[in-house]
């Protein structure tokens, strides 16, 4: 049975993924072909630039993305020069991330462009606007990162426990009836199929 009908033209979450979307959409055609620079690696770019020493960990902190996507990005600067990692004086396990020569001048390409298309796209909006706008993003963020995660083994409260159990509860039994279907759809097809004996 299908579940209530989505209005996503009402929702200001889809509105918040189809904005990230929609700015980060001419990146391939400007940077990705032209530089053979991957998205995330220039989110760690950029993040990189603006904290220098910043640890993995630290960008993903930041960018508040998993781990790994970081790690491959990472990587990939890495491999074309254009980020470097080295030891932190303060803590040998920790290792810092800082912009090569190669790193900082494609940083300062793109850069220019991002500020360029930022003031485009804020420019619909008063002063006052902007600074509301900046004011409920800090908080909505702030609430991003208070909020329990969901996953499992990891701390999650009563209310998205208990709706994380229903939704799986759901799933499975869902899957069983389609498995159910399935089942008996090949028990009568087994049954209409005539049989021949060997002679």
């Amino acid at each position: 049975m299908p579940g209530q009908t989505e209005h996503l033209d009402r929702s200001l979450f889809f509105k918040f993924i189809m904005l990230v979307n929609l700015t980060a959409k001419p990146f391939g055609q400007l940077y990705q072909r032209r530089y053979g620079i991957a998205l995330n690696e220039w989110r760690v770019l950029l993040t990189a630039a603006s904290r220098p020493g910043i640890s993995a960990v630290e960008i993903a902190d930041a960018l508040g993305c998993e781990q790994m996507p970081i790690s491959r990005a990472i990587t990939g600067l890495e491999k074309h020069g254009r980020i470097k990692r080295g030891s932190d004086p303060k803590d040998a396990r920790r290792l810092s991330i800082s912009l090569t020569r190669t790193g900082w001048t494609l940083y300062r390409l793109i850069a220019k462009t991002g500020r360029q298309r930022e003031r485009a796209l804020l420019s619909v909006l008063t002063d006052t606007e902007r600074t509301e706008l900046a004011r409920m993003m800090e908080k909505l963020v702030g609430r991003a990162r208070e909020m329990p995660d969901p996953g499992p083994g990891r701390s999650r409260s009563c209310a998205v426990r208990s709706h994380r159990d229903r939704c799986d509860a759901q799933y499975r039994s869902t899957g069983s009836v389609h498995r159910t279907r399935r089942a008996g759809a090949r028990h009568m097809t087994s049954r209409s199929e005539p049989r021949y004996r060997a002679r």
